[in-house]
């Protein structure tokens, strides 16, 4: 390899050469001629270089003008279904069909409040027919929704979205823009009425179309994002603009005028390239994209000195070369100086490439950004959102690995791999990463989460060689990574992408700004997923309360629930709400109940409604709860038992609402009755008993004394008539007695298998005896009655007492009828009668054509010591008796009587099972 000294010797020798073949013209020409040569080659270059230039700026251009353009229409296809969704919820739907309920107001603002705060929206309302507000959330912007009510009918007409266009409030100078959606109940639907309400959705551009038109994914000092459309002779723009007019918001320029205006271009459907002057008057070149179901365009548009700037350096360098080359032929340079000059032109070179090749990798990053931008608008699934843009990082921006982790908060806060893609290999098991401030925790993705900030590393090979990690990166190819923090709402990092590059120090400032707006944007796009899940979820389980208190309003048992309004300053009631209750608890359907309140309190009977309005009274006094029981008279003319309670409260509007619950307590009162009628008896029962008892010994004395009398007597002594009308007198009063003790229930009871039909066969004399020639005794007797058990002694008493008493009932004549017969009894037909089963009974019914009874005698007819008989004809114990002993004997006893028309008794005995239905019937005349 020859020295400098040589290479020098060498040059000289050359030049001396040459030296007396350059004089003259030929000096000229070998000046001129390479001169001629360096500009035209500096020239085609330059063209060259301008045109591949402003072919890259346009695909710049073109890739964020068709990312914006998608971005923002399917950010307005989102907002869209927003409000299409909004308009089907139910919670709203119910506010429509009914606003003046205070309860479907407060549920319909507080699910407005949640989409409003959800979604960002700066106002939610909803307007009716007029335009004129119904609801507003925040209240305070109901001035926002009078640009709404020029759109009104027109949103009314139509079931698609209609887009409210910018405007200006003048109380703020804020532009806004929104959304309104037609509201038709399913009331309107099924009844084909329009719709009566319109859901609005009013937006601020500065919280997501600024941010988006603002930014610019790759540097640049001068480029720009407009967003304009026509109106008449006039370009409105809707953003603001660049800061030469400050603030400005929605400043307009004529259309006409100025043939170079770039906006005018734009709007007249020019394509391509666009070259012109913009608002500013300053040279741009941009591109144009119309924005679909919009009368608006978007522009991306960059200086033309800025992208002239680039040309203009390479050109500068290109000159430089061609200058040196002409010192070096017109001073005849030597070697030396000329291979001192080469390696300097090698240096600019090789500095080229370089920045040519950290452009290339920029705008592979940039390729990437926008793909993970499109990824981030369709998103819908994060896990899929996550692994998607893993793949996308080493697919398209050619790293080696990608990988997101989120920070556990464990004792340990390890950092969980959620999503990978690329030369995995099993590193993420190895490298078992932490975000706890330990030594393992510094690594760039701990490092990342708990500081909240980028980290980086250029060269791992650098890097302590002990740690395991960098070891087993190195093994697969890793040289460089980075981590980058994905923060919550709050700033606070939940995770981290991480990055491994298989270059080193392939790191530069921009393309690390880069990755960290993809990491805001993944941040962002796993944020809008979750609210998004979160908000299905709640509405989900919104419906699935209405659902569940309706169900269990709707399925009550013996009950009903309801929600009455009471309007201020006698406004009247009005039933809010009612269940399906209402049906079965007062006769009437629920629609009637909601149209008049009144109807359904109006079955209170009259001298009950003083104990409700009473218990109202005392209950608004102290705004607590009130419990009252009264008597309804329903449409069937049937009286039954209620207990209503209810709780009362102020709705905002000042109306008094009163939430409450209606139960059937029919059966309760009877058991009750049943009890304090046992109470009675029980008492009475035992005062019998002692009497009873000290009578009979009082009883025996007589009829001893009178017997011995009667013995000592002769026939026909006249004393002894006395005697025996004295012994008659103590045998009746025997018979009272054993009234007395059976009442009491202190005789003792024989039951045994008993037919009816062959027990009145036996007493058809005797009947016939007691019920004399003026009235007439039939007998209809069932030959398959089934037995029963019983006491025959208590039966035969039971069916005396019943004949004496019709017998009573008849002084002037008439007709007793006997009939037995096989019953079947439902729990229905027992209701009242707790301790009785359904089943089979024995039936034995006495039916009389005397005077009847009226309801007042029915309702004391079985108590004790009551008797319509004159004073000294009656005991007013054998109804009682019969009473006793038929629910001794685990039956029933049911009375049917008019005035006039005679009663029937009829006694109800459980048959058993093994006989029933094969009872013989006896012979038994129907003489009189």
């Amino acid at each position: 390899m020859p020295t400098n000294e040589q290479t020098e010797a060498r040059g000289k020798s050359i030049l001396h050469r040459l030296a007396p073949r350059l004089e003259g013209w030929h000096v000229l020409l070998f000046i001129v001629l390479p001169a001629i040569t360096t500009v035209a080659a500096g020239w085609i270059y330059l063209k060259h270089r301008r045109t591949e230039a402003f072919r890259v700026t346009q695909e710049i251009l073109d890739s964020v003008a068709e990312s914006k353009v998608e971005h923002l229409a399917s950010w307005l296809k989102e907002r869209r279904r927003d409000a299409d969704l909004a308009s089907k919820t139910p919670s709203i739907q119910a506010f429509v069909a009914n606003p003046a309920a205070p309860a479907l107001r407060a549920e319909a603002l507080k699910w407005l409040e949640k989409l409003r705060a959800s979604y960002g929206y700066r106002t939610v309302a909803i307007l009716d027919a007029r335009g004129n507000p119904m609801l507003v959330a925040p209240s305070q912007n109901s001035h926002l929704c009078s640009k709404a009510a020029q759109q009104v009918p027109l949103v009314l007409r139509t079931r698609f979205v209609v887009p409210q266009d910018f405007h200006s409030d003048s109380a703020t100078n804020s532009i806004f823009f929104g959304f309104l959606r037609r509201i038709r109940s399913e009331e309107d639907a099924r009844h084909d009425r329009p719709a009566q309400a319109v859901l609005l959705l009013h937006l601020d551009p500065d919280d997501f179309l600024e941010p988006l038109l603002m930014s610019w994914p790759t540097p640049s000092r001068t480029a720009e994002t407009l967003f304009i459309q026509r109106e008449g002779r006039q370009i409105v723009f809707l953003n603001r603009a660049h800061p030469r007019r400050g603030a400005e918001r929605m400043f307009r320029l004529p259309a006409t005028g100025n043939s170079q205006l770039l906006e005018a271009k734009a709007l007249q459907g020019e394509t391509g390239l666009l070259a012109g002057v913009d608002y500013r008057d300053v040279p741009v070149l941009a591109t144009a994209r119309q924005i679909p179901k919009t009368p608006w365009t978007l522009i991306a548009k960059m200086d033309r000195k800025e992208v002239d700037a680039t040309v203009q350096r390479e050109f500068g360098l290109v000159a430089l070369m061609g200058g040196l080359t002409l010192t070096s032929f017109a001073l005849g340079a030597s070697l030396l100086r000329r291979q001192e000059r080469w390696s300097l032109v090698q240096r600019e070179l090789a500095t080229r490439r370089q920045a040519e090749e950290a452009i290339r990798r920029m705008n592979r990053t940039l390729r990437a950004l926008l793909v993970c931008n499109d990824l981030l608008v369709r998103a819908r699934d994060e896990s899929k959102l996550l692994h998607g843009i893993c793949r996308v990082i080493c697919r398209e921006a050619g790293y080696r690995m990608a990988w997101v982790g989120y920070a556990e908060q464990n004792e340990e806060k390890t950092v969980r791999p959620i999503a990978w893609a690329g030369d995995e290999q099993g590193y993420l098991k190895v490298a078992n990463a932490t975000w706890s401030d330990v030594e393992r925790g510094r690594r760039p993705a701990g490092s990342s989460i708990r500081t909240g900030t980028t980290t980086h590393i250029q060269n791992l090979e650098h890097e302590a060689r002990g740690a395991p990690w960098i070891e087993e990166a190195l093994k697969r190819g890793f040289r460089s990574s980075v981590a980058l923090p994905l923060k919550d709402e709050g700033g606070r990092a939940f995770g981290a992408l991480v990055i491994y590059a298989g270059e080193s120090n392939i790191w530069p400032p921009d393309e690390i700004l880069l990755l960290e707006e993809l990491a805001k944007d993944l941040s962002f796009g796993i944020r809008t997923i979750r609210a998004r899940a979160a908000h299905q979820q709640a509405e989900s389980m919104l419906v699935e309360n209405e659902k569940r208190l309706r169900h269990l309003g709707d399925n009550l048992p013996d009950g009903m629930i309801y929600q009455l309004e009471e309007k201020p300053a006698g406004g009247g009631l009005r039933f809010v709400y009612v269940s399906a209750g209402v049906e079965k608890m007062h006769e009437i359907d629920a629609g009637t109940a909601l149209k008049d309140a009144q109807r359904l309190f109006s079955q209170v009977l009259e001298e009950d409604q003083p104990k409700i309005a009473k218990a109202e009274t005392e209950a608004l006094a102290k705004m607590t709860p009130f419990r009252v029981e009264v008597r309804l008279r329903l449409p069937s003319g049937a009286v039954r038992w209620r207990l209503f309670a209810a709780a009362p409260r102020r709705t905002t509007e000042g109306h008094l609402l009163w939430d409450g619950i209606e139960l059937d307590i029919t059966r309760l009162k009877e058991i009750e009755a049943e009890l304090l009628q046992a109470q009675k008896m029980e008492v009475v029962g035992r005062l019998a008993s002692n009497v009873a008892h000290d009578f009979n010994n009082l009883l025996m004395i007589i009829k001893g004394f009178s017997d011995l009398g009667l013995n000592a007597l002769p026939p026909g002594h006249p004393v002894r008539k006395n005697l025996e009308e004295i012994l008659n007198a103590g045998r009746r009063a025997t018979i009272l007695t054993q009234r007395l003790l059976v009442f009491s229930r202190r005789m003792e009871i024989r039951p045994r298998t008993l037919n009816l039909n062959l027990l009145l066969g036996e007493m058809e004399a005797l009947m016939r005896q007691i019920l004399g020639q003026e009235l007439q005794l039939v007998f209809r007797l069932d030959p398959g009655l089934g037995s029963v058990n019983a006491d025959p002694g208590q039966i035969e008493q039971v069916i005396m007492n019943l004949a004496i008493n019709a017998r009573d009932a008849m002084p002037k004549g008439g007709t007793l009828t006997v009939t037995t017969f096989h019953a079947e009894l439902t729990e229905t037909d027992l209701v009242g009668f707790a301790e009785r089963k359904p089943g089979a009974y024995a039936a034995l019914s006495l039916q009389d054509t005397g005077s009847g009874m009226t309801e007042e005698v029915m309702a004391h007819l079985f108590k004790p010591f009551f008797t319509t008989k004159e004073p000294g004809k009656g005991t007013g114990l054998g109804l009682c008796s019969v009473f006793d002993i038929v629910q001794q004997s685990g039956g029933l006893i049911r009375v049917r009587s008019e005035p006039g028309e005679g009663s029937t008794f009829t006694v109800f005995l459980p048959c058993l099972e093994e006989t029933t239905g094969s009872s013989p019937s006896p012979k038994i005349s129907a003489r009189t």
